[in-house]
């Protein structure tokens, strides 16, 4: 009965890791295919160095009332890539700077934004689960 439980435990953590893998490479394969496309934005996002999350920032540079060129066109894109649906896009553009950081998900992925008029819009997309 021991022996049982034993494996039933080492099963489970194994697929616990390779399910968290997963999820993982599901922001790199998004990522690496984002950089591909839209190679004039790539100053706007960025992947962590464990692949748990993607960060965009329409303005990097926080200068007032500016955008990088390209980089309102690479969240819907992620949206796409992360199977986040179109609603979630709809509301990032009506975010304001009143509403504070406000996040939304669709069980895998959780994306949190928040705006100003003179520093764009920033969104991170994390891995849950």
């Amino acid at each position: 009965m021991k022996k049982a439980k034993l494996i039933a435990a080492i099963i489970m953590s194994a697929l616990l890791i390779v399910l968290t893998s997963c999820g993982k490479n599901i922001l790199k394969k998004a990522y690496e295919e984002i950089i591909t496309e839209y190679p004039s934005a790539v100053l706007c996002f960025e992947i962590s160095d464990d692949g748990s999350f993607i960060s965009v920032d329409t303005n990097p540079y926080d200068i007032d009332d500016y955008s990088v060129s390209g980089a309102f066109s690479v969240i819907p894109a992620f949206h796409e890539k992360l199977g986040l649906s179109d609603y979630i896009w709809e509301e990032m553009l009506h975010t304001s700077a009143l509403d504070g950081r406000q996040t939304d998900g669709n069980g895998q992925i959780e994306v949190s934004r928040k705006y100003h008029p003179d520093s764009g819009l920033e969104a991170i997309y994390k891995l849950i689960g």
